[in-house]
This record gives structure tokens, sequence and C-alpha cells, in this order.
């Protein structure tokens, strides 16, 4: 493999802050990850890329435009031995410079016309054997970059689903191993299918098993949630909050776990937030129940029931209380 590195030049939208590439590894994955990029923005861009040896002479350069649809290492295929490539030029060269250089032995005079007859047929035949041999050459050539490469094209398009496909048919052990970069869209993914579930029907180990070999803050968060583990939640949340501040979901939930803890003005705060008015509604019902609770559980306080009407009054406030208790459990 080519020993030396990549240089970009003539920018066009390349938005790679690297102006080199160490190996050809690095080169294709700076050119990927450009190449989604365009892919999704449906933006078009185009760099020169330099093969530079270690006395920093250009060896080769090519131009690419971006996107394109074949893999990447086919595209910058040429860049990966650029030495070799002119090496195999060098090689075709010479045998025609010796055929042209070998001096010939001098006949005698009487057979000097023949001698030259016979030279100059094999110098036609030799022409035109090296004409022939170009041409057969340069016909598989332009047969196999015109057939070959599109069937090979169509074979890749067929085989290699979009993340979104994948993620559709919950395959995310595929999605993951396809699109390692995207872990949290994946687990992203996971959560939503779970919390779209009854509670009864879920199947937290999915998240659980994801979670052991691809962790995220995000998924860390969403098993707390799962498991009702709401002190865990604001632990994290007030740990690293940078995390969370552009997730409108995981702040909603956030400030769920606020309310289940009792901390209300920290759950309106994130509530008004994000504009959430199912968290909103959920906050003005804990503090009705609250209130009638605390008034319920006074009023208990106070009696003493000194006969059989008196009696079921005060029962009757227990169930009530008890019932509030349930509704602000429940929340």
């Amino acid at each position: 493999m080519f020993k030396g590195k990549y240089r970009f030049s003539d920018r066009e939208n390349f938005q790679i802050r690297n102006e080199e590439a160490e190996d050809f590894v690095a080169l294709c994955q700076f050119v990927e990850e450009e190449n989604r990029r365009c892919l999704k923005e449906k933006s078009t861009a185009s760099v020169t890329i330099q093969a530079i040896n270690k006395k920093e002479h250009c060896l080769l350069e090519q131009k690419i435009a971006l996107p394109f649809e074949e893999e990447v290492e086919r595209v910058l295929f040429p860049l990966l031995e650029p030495s070799k490539s002119k090496r195999k030029v060098a090689k075709k060269e010479k045998p025609n410079k010796k055929v042209q250089q070998k001096p010939a032995k001098r006949p005698k005079k009487a057979e000097n016309k023949v001698g030259h007859f016979l030279n100059v047929r094999l110098l036609k035949k030799m022409f035109v054997g090296i004409v022939v041999i170009c041409f057969i050459s340069g016909g598989i050539y332009g047969a196999t970059k015109v057939w070959h490469f599109p069937r090979q094209k169509e074979e890749i398009k067929i085989e290699k689903k979009s993340l979104e496909q994948l993620l559709e048919k919950e395959d995310y052990q595929e999605a993951i191993r396809v699109y390692p970069k995207k872990k949290v869209q994946i687990e992203d993914a996971i959560f939503q299918m779970l919390i779209a579930q009854k509670p009864e029907n879920r199947k937290i180990e999915v998240l659980k098993d994801f979670q052991k070999s691809y962790a995220t803050k995000q998924g860390q968060l969403d098993l707390a949630f799962l498991n009702a583990e709401y002190v865990s939640m604001i632990d994290l949340y007030e740990k690293d909050k940078t995390v969370f501040r552009k997730d409108d979901l995981r702040l909603s939930l956030i400030g769920y776990a606020y309310l289940k803890n009792g901390k209300i003005s920290q759950a309106k705060e994130l509530a008004e937030e994000v504009q959430d008015s199912a968290l909103a509604k959920k906050i003005a019902s804990y503090e009705l129940y609250t209130q009638q609770l605390s008034e319920k559980e006074k009023k208990v306080k106070e009696t003493k029931p000194t006969n059989e009407s008196e009696l079921k009054q005060y029962n009757q406030t227990l169930d009530e209380i008890y019932e509030l208790k349930q509704k602000i459990k429940n929340l």
C-alpha cells in the first residue's frame, strides 16, 4: 500500500477541516463522511486529492464530485497505489525502446537489401501487434467500466438498506452494524418503540442489551425512566445538563421525574421551557390533589367521632384520603 499522505485542494463545498489525510483509510473516512453529508443535505461538492510521497512529490491527483452512490474505496481506488500504475506504464514502453535501439548486425552487401526488407516487415508486425493489444485492452477496460461497474452499483443499492428502513423493521443489530456512528439515533428509536407499547408488553431487555454494548447518556436516562427510577434520572440530568438541553422529549421526562419527587418548581420550569401541555396538566393535578389531601388529613386529625353519624363521616374522609394518594401515585 502507498505509504505517503493525501492532500486536499480546489475545494468546492467540501467541508472537512483537515487539509491532509495520513493514509488511505483516513482518506476514505473523510470522503465517506462528506459524501453522507451531501446525500443528506441534497447538495453537491468537489475536491482534488493529491497523493504525496515522503519527498513531498505529487505522484497522482484525482478530482472527485460528491455525492456518489458507489463504495468510497471504489471511487478512490486509483489513489491506493499511485506509484504502481506509473511503473506499469513504464514497463509497457520498454519493449518498444529495445526494439528501436537494438543495433542489427550488418549483413554482407549481397544480403543488405533482403535484411533491410525483413527488418521493416518485422517492425510492421510488431507495431500492428502492439496496436491490437492496446485496442483489446482498451475495449475490455471500457466494457468493464460501462457494464460491470453499474451492475455492481445496482447490487450495492439493493443490498445496503437505509438506516430508516432498518429501524422501521426494528432490525437494531443490523442497523448498528451498518451505521456504527448512529448509536444515539438507534437507541432513540428503540426507546420510542418501547414507550409506544403498553407497560405490561414492554420488552425492556432490548434496550438493556443495546445499552450494555453501545452505552449512551440518553440510553441510561431512558432505562431509568422505564424502571421508574426518578431519583436516578434527576441525578443524571443535574450532573450533565448539556447532554439533554436540546432534547425536548428527555427534558419532559426529567420534568416528570421532578414532579414525582415533589419538586414542583423545577418541574414547572421544564414544562414551560419545552411547552409540554401534558406535563403542565399533571403538575396542576398534582397541586390540586396535594392541597385536597392536606385539608382532609388535617380534618381527620382534628375530628374525634362521638356517634355513629360522625364515625361514618370520618371513615368516608379516610376513603377520600386513600383515593387522593392513589391519584397522586398514578399521575
